[in-house]
């Protein structure tokens, strides 16, 4: 017979992370960057484990109004997106940021 799994939703991510760490909870759902931070600034992040493959992942869009006077950068600021997340560059920037995150929590 299989276990039987509960589902239970928290008031907040910290809140979370408290029935996890208090056993109440095997795992959490959150998203990645707002749970890595919470991780670090409540002092768990080395026992706690991001899955490495997305749970889920959400495409994001630029619009730019035909009004817009910026309308004439959409192709150019698209191509520059396209860039950044093709060669490796985006993922460099999230990897800077999150070293630069890091580093601002470890002199809290």
């Amino acid at each position: 017979m299989k276990d039987k799994l509960d589902v239970t939703r928290t008031d907040g991510i910290g809140e979370a992370f408290e029935a996890l760490t208090s056993g109440k909870a095997d795992y959490l759902i959150a998203g990645y960057y707002p749970g890595t931070a919470e991780a670090a600034k409540d002092g768990l992040k080395d026992k706690v484990v991001p899955l490495d493959q997305a749970l889920l992942t959400a495409e994001m869009f630029v619009a730019f109004s035909k009004k817009s006077p910026c309308r004439s950068l959409a192709s150019g600021f698209g191509e520059g997106i396209t860039n950044l997340t093709t060669d490796g560059s985006f993922d460099e920037m999230i990897k800077d940021a999150s070293s630069a995150w890091d580093k601002v929590q470890a002199k809290n």
